[in-house]
């Protein structure tokens, strides 16, 4: 990526630099005068890293453009076993699902390509069926079956194509052409197939 000044429909016509540019809250930089002028705050009921998210996505209502730099500003660190993300969660579930409903508001009021609408759903399912793949995940493989059911159901209205056919599409593109190659390795990759043959 290079240094770059870019307006929302440009940055979601490419919804993977959207994407990784604007989730997380650690490699940003805020204007405190929207913050405050906008009353915006993060949502208390969410847990686990998806309070960021909904915040960031609250602060883009506001912002016309957003700057992009290569150059490393700070550092970030992650340390193992310390991260929201490494057990099962079922509020950071609900904030997922909360998120997504979030940014398709988003992107409802922009202009995006199919290919970033497409990216935008497969990426929370992708999200979702990942949060059933921890060790600890206390729930049955049925009932992981009729939540994915249910949050697909909730996706079908955004656009014409039904959300089911993405998925095949999705699925039958070459390993090497998927741009992050997630529901094809582990579990992950497990889920994905059996949810694909429930669909039929």
């Amino acid at each position: 990526m290079q240094n770059a000044l870019l307006n929302l429909n440009e940055l979601t016509s490419n919804y993977k630099l959207f994407n990784y540019s604007v989730r997380a809250m650690w490699n940003g930089i805020y204007k405190a005068e929207i913050i405050h002028s906008n009353n915006i705050r993060f949502d208390e009921s969410l847990k686990a890293g998806a309070e960021d998210y909904s915040f960031n996505l609250e602060y883009l209502k506001y912002v016309e453009k957003i700057g992009l730099t290569e150059y490393p500003l700070y550092m970030h660190y992650a340390r193992a076993n310390q991260s929201a993300s490494v057990g099962y969660n079922e509020n950071r579930q609900k904030g997922i699902v909360k998120d997504y409903h979030k940014e398709s508001r988003l992107l409802k009021s922009l202009k995006i390509s199919d290919e970033s609408y497409i990216n935008h759903q497969l990426w929370y399912f992708y999200m979702l069926v990942r949060e059933y793949c921890f060790k600890d995940t206390p729930i049955s493989k049925k009932e992981i079956a009729n939540r994915l059911k249910l949050f697909t159901s909730e996706m079908d209205n955004f656009k014409l194509v039904r959300f089911k056919d993405k998925v095949l599409l999705y699925k039958r593109m070459p390993k090497s052409m998927i741009k992050w190659g997630l529901l094809h390795h582990g579990c992950e990759g497990v889920l994905f197939d059996q949810y694909v043959r429930k669909q039929g």
